[in-house]
C-alpha cells in the first residue's frame, strides 16, 4: 500500500508539473495575444481557442491541486485577471471556499473508515452489557474491506463507497452515502469532506 501510494504521489507530482509547464507556454501566448488587442480578425477564432484551452488548463491544474490540498492562489488570480468581470463572482466564491480546504483523499479515506468502525459496531452492540461488547468489541476493526464477500445490503453499500472513494467518484459515493439513514450524524465528517469537494467542483467547472 506504501508503494502505491508512493507512485500515486510521485505521478500527482509529475502531472501537475506537466501541467505548470503548459501553464506557462499559454501564459506566453495570452500575453502576446493581449498586447496585440485581438487585432485581426482573421485570427479571433483561434484568439478564443487559445483562450478557452488556457483557462481550460488552469481550471484542470486547480482542481488537481485542490484534490491534493495544495495551494492555487497564484492559477486564481490568473483565471481572475483573464476571464473578466462576468465570472469574477465564481472567482471569488472559490476563493472563499478554499479558506476551507478539503483535505485529501487519504484523510478522507481514513475519516470514513474510523467513522465506519464506529457505526457497525454500534449495529452490531446490540446488547451493551455484554462481555463482547465491553471488552472485546472495542479493539476490534469491523470495517468490510474490498476483498470480503458479504451480503448483507447495508455492508455491500459501505464496500461500493470505499471503492467509489478509491476511484474517486465522488458524486456516486455521495449519493450511496445519502441512502444511508442518518447519513449526516453517523459520517458527518465525511458528508463535510466530500460536500466540500463537491461545491468546489461545482463552482470551478462552472467557470468552463
Amino acid at each position: 500500500k506504501n508503494l502505491n501510494n508512493s507512485n500515486e504521489v510521485s505521478l500527482i507530482k509529475k502531472n501537475i508539473k506537466t501541467l505548470n509547464n503548459n501553464f506557462s507556454l499559454l501564459s506566453e501566448e495570452i500575453k502576446n495575444l493581449k498586447e496585440n488587442n485581438f487585432k485581426l480578425s482573421s485570427n479571433e477564432e483561434k484568439n478564443k481557442k487559445i483562450l478557452d484551452k488556457n483557462i481550460n488548463e488552469i481550471i484542470n491544474l486547480i482542481m488537481i491541486k485542490y484534490e491534493n490540498n495544495l495551494n492555487f492562489d497564484f492559477e486564481l488570480d490568473y483565471l481572475r485577471e483573464i476571464m473578466g468581470n462576468e465570472k469574477i463572482t465564481k472567482i471569488e466564491k472559490l476563493s472563499i471556499l478554499s479558506d476551507n480546504p478539503f483535505k485529501g483523499y487519504e484523510y478522507l479515506n481514513t475519516v470514513f473508515n474510523d467513522e465506519i468502525n464506529h457505526y457497525t459496531k454500534k449495529i452490531i452492540n446490540t446488547n451493551p452489557d455484554s462481555l463482547f461488547s465491553k471488552i472485546i468489541l472495542p479493539y476490534i476493526n469491523v470495517s468490510p474491506t474490498t476483498e470480503n464477500k458479504v451480503t448483507d445490503d447495508l455492508i455491500l453499500k459501505i464496500k461500493k463507497i470505499k471503492f467509489d472513494f478509491d476511484n474517486r467518484n465522488i458524486d456516486d459515493a455521495f449519493k450511496n452515502l445519502k441512502t444511508i439513514k442518518n447519513y449526516n450524524k453517523e459520517f458527518e465528517k465525511t458528508s463535510n469532506e466530500i460536500d466540500k469537494l463537491i461545491k468546489f467542483k461545482f463552482e470551478l467547472y462552472g467557470l468552463k
